[in-house]
C-alpha cells in the first residue's frame, strides 16, 4: 500500500479511466487542476513519481508512455489497493472528486491540428504553421472556449479513427481543420470546423486574400477565423444543451441560460436569471456567469412594458462589476460593462470599456457592434459606424445580436440625413427582435423621415400595442443620445409620425447626460491594427 499526493492520485485516476488512449497534456490540466496555469515541471513531476510508482517493490505493474508534444497514456491492469491507503485511499476509491467530474462537462474545448498544403512544403509548410498558431493565439482570448495548446494540437497525427478519436485523445470537443495554399500571389485557405462527438462539420469557410504584407494578412485573418469560430460553437452548444436532458452543472447551466437570454422575452429572461443563479452556486463569483446575469438585467431593462427599468439597471450594474472584480482580464466583463455604462449615460466610459474588451479579444463581434452603437448615438462619423457594424456582421453573421448592429447603422444614417438607407436599416433590425419597442421607435422616426406615413403609423400602433402605457422612458432608455439636439430630432421624427409623446424633452430619469464638446469624436486609432488596416 503506498500513499500517494491528492494531485498524482487525480492524474492516476484521469489515465486510467482513459487507458489505452492518450491523454494530452491540456487535458490533463484542465480535469487534475482545473485549467489553472500550470508549469512543464509540475506536470513532469507527477509522472515521475507515478513511473516510479509503477516499478514499486520490484515489480511492474504498469506503464506510462510519453507521446512527445502530445501527451500520456497508461498502460495494463491496475490493482487499486496497492497505491491508495489511509484517507487519500478511501477517497480515490470513489468516485472522482466534484472537480474533475466538473471539468470535463464544462467549457468546451477546442484544438487546430496542423493544416494540409502541397507536398513541396518549403515556406508553404512554415506558412501553414504560422497561420495555424496565430489562429490558435486568438482562439485563446476568445470568451467561452478553452483551445489546447499548439504543442499539443500541432503535433498530432489523426489516426483512422476519425474526429471522434482525435477528439477523445486530445480531450476537447471540437476540431478546426483546415488547407492552405499560395497561388499566383494569393494565400487560399479552406477550413472546417468539426464536432468531435457526432463527427459533424458545424461551420466552414473559404479565404482568399492577396499575399503583400504576409504578417498582416496572417493577423487579418486569424482575427476574423476566431471570431467566426468561437459563435458557432456557441451556437452548436445551445442546440446539443436542448436536446439533452437539464443537468446541474456548471457549463449546462451557463449554456441554457445563455439560449434564454438571446430569445429576450421576458420569460426567457427570469428563466436565464434563475439557471444563473445555480451556475452561482456551483462555480461562485464566476466572471461568465456574473456577465450573463448583467444582460439578463439589461434585457429586462429593455423589454416592453418594464415596470421599473432603473431598478434593473443598478442590478446589471452590480452584476458587471461584480464580474469584473472576478476576472478583470474577462472580454465579456469589460463588454457587458460597457453597455452598462451607456445605458447609464457615461459615455468615454463605455467606449474605453468597448475598446478595452477588443484589446483582450480582438475578434469579438460584439464589441465591435457595440462600439457602432456608441459612436452612432455619440453622432461619430458615419462611414465609421457602418464600417464597424458590417465588420461585426462579417465576423459573425449568424450572431443573435446583429439585430443591434442593423440598428447602430439605422441611427447613424438616420442623423446622416439619409432617411431611405435609414428605413431600411432599422427595419431589417426590428424584423429580427419585432417584440423590441425601441425598436419600433426607429422604423416609425425613420419612415416619418422618408415620407412613409403607412408604415410610421404601423409602428407607432406596434409600440402601443407593445408597452400601453408608455410616456417616452422606453423610447429615451433605448435610444441613449449623447447630444441633446440629437434626442430632439429623434423625438421630433417620432412625434411627426404620430406618436404622442407625453413627458418632458429633460426628464433626468431617462435622457443620458451629454458629456461635452469632446463626447461627439471618436479617434480612429484607439480601434484595433487590424481593423484600421482592414478598412
Amino acid at each position: 500500500m503506498h500513499h500517494l499526493e491528492p494531485r498524482v492520485m487525480q492524474v492516476l485516476v484521469v489515465l486510467a479511466e482513459h487507458s489505452p488512449r492518450v491523454v494530452s497534456r491540456d487535458a490533463l490540466v484542465q480535469l487534475c487542476w482545473n485549467g489553472r496555469i500550470v508549469g512543464e515541471d509540475a506536470i513532469n513531476r507527477v509522472v515521475g513519481r507515478l513511473r516510479k510508482l509503477a516499478c514499486a517493490d520490484g515489480v511492474e505493474r504498469f506503464q506510462i508512455e510519453t507521446f512527445k508534444k502530445v501527451g500520456y497514456r497508461l498502460l495494463g491492469q491496475i490493482d487499486r489497493p496497492i497505491f491508495f491507503a489511509g484517507e487519500i485511499g478511501e477517497a480515490a476509491q470513489s468516485e472522482p472528486t466534484a472537480e474533475v467530474r466538473g471539468a470535463a462537462a464544462t467549457i468546451p474545448g477546442l484544438a487546430v491540428l496542423r493544416f494540409r498544403q502541397p507536398e513541396r512544403g518549403g515556406d508553404e509548410g512554415d506558412l501553414a504553421e504560422g497561420m495555424a498558431e496565430e489562429i490558435i493565439a486568438n482562439l485563446t482570448r476568445t470568451p467561452l472556449l478553452r483551445t489546447i495548446s499548439p504543442l499539443s494540437s500541432l503535433s498530432y497525427r489523426p489516426a483512422a479513427g476519425g474526429a471522434r478519436q482525435a477528439c477523445e485523445d486530445l480531450g476537447v470537443r471540437y476540431l478546426v481543420q483546415g488547407q492552405i495554399r499560395c497561388l499566383a500571389g494569393e494565400l487560399h485557405l479552406l477550413l472546417t470546423l468539426v464536432a468531435g462527438q457526432s463527427d459533424k462539420t458545424i461551420w466552414s469557410a473559404r479565404y482568399r486574400r492577396p499575399i503583400g504584407d504576409l504578417v498582416a494578412v496572417q493577423t487579418e485573418l486569424a482575427v476574423e477565423i476566431a471570431g467566426a469560430i468561437g459563435p458557432a460553437i456557441l451556437h452548436h452548444e445551445q442546440l446539443e444543451g436542448r436536446r439533452t436532458p437539464p443537468g446541474r452543472d456548471f457549463w449546462n447551466l451557463l449554456i441554457r441560460a445563455r439560449f434564454h437570454i438571446w430569445k429576450g422575452k421576458v420569460d426567457d429572461l427570469e428563466q436565464a436569471d434563475a439557471l444563473l443563479l445555480q451556475a452561482l452556486i456551483e462555480e461562485p463569483e464566476d466572471a461568465a456567469a456574473l456577465s450573463l446575469l448583467a444582460m439578463a438585467s439589461l434585457g429586462q431593462q429593455w423589454s416592453g412594458g418594464c415596470p421599473d427599468p432603473a431598478w434593473f439597471l443598478q442590478k446589471a450594474d452590480g452584476y458587471a462589476r461584480r464580474a469584473l472584480a472576478a476576472d478583470n482580464r474577462s472580454a465579456m466583463a469589460f463588454h457587458v460593462m460597457g453597455i452598462v455604462l451607456a445605458q447609464q449615460g457615461a459615455h468615454e466610459q463605455a467606449l474605453a470599456a468597448q475598446l478595452r474588451s477588443l484589446e483582450l479579444s480582438p475578434g469579438n463581434a460584439q464589441a465591435l457592434g457595440e462600439l457602432a452603437r456608441l459612436m452612432a448615438f455619440g453622432g461619430g462619423d458615419t462611414g465609421q459606424v457602418l464600417s464597424l457594424a458590417d465588420s461585426a456582421l462579417q465576423l459573425s453573421p449568424n450572431d443573435p445580436h446583429d439585430w443591434l448592429w442593423m440598428w447602430s447603422k439605422a441611427i447613424a444614417l438616420f442623423l446622416a440625413d439619409r432617411p431611405e438607407q435609414a428605413l431600411g436599416a432599422a427595419r431589417a433590425a426590428a424584423a429580427r427582435r419585432p417584440d423590441y419597442v425601441f425598436l419600433q421607435g426607429i422604423v416609425a422616426a425613420c419612415a416619418a423621415n422618408a415620407g412613409d406615413m403607412a408604415t410610421a403609423r404601423s409602428a407607432c400602433a406596434r409600440i402601443k400595442a407593445l408597452s400601453p402605457d408608455d410616456s417616452g422612458r422606453e423610447q429615451r432608455l433605448g435610444h441613449p443620445f449623447v447630444h441633446g439636439d440629437d434626442a430632439q430630432r429623434f423625438m421630433a421624427a417620432l412625434a411627426l409620425a404620430g406618436w404622442d409623446e407625453r413627458v418632458q424633452t429633460n426628464d433626468p430619469q431617462t435622457s443620458p447626460q451629454a458629456e461635452g464638446p469632446g463626447a461627439r469624436t471618436f479617434w480612429t486609432s484607439s480601434l484595433p491594427r487590424w481593423w484600421r488596416q482592414a478598412t
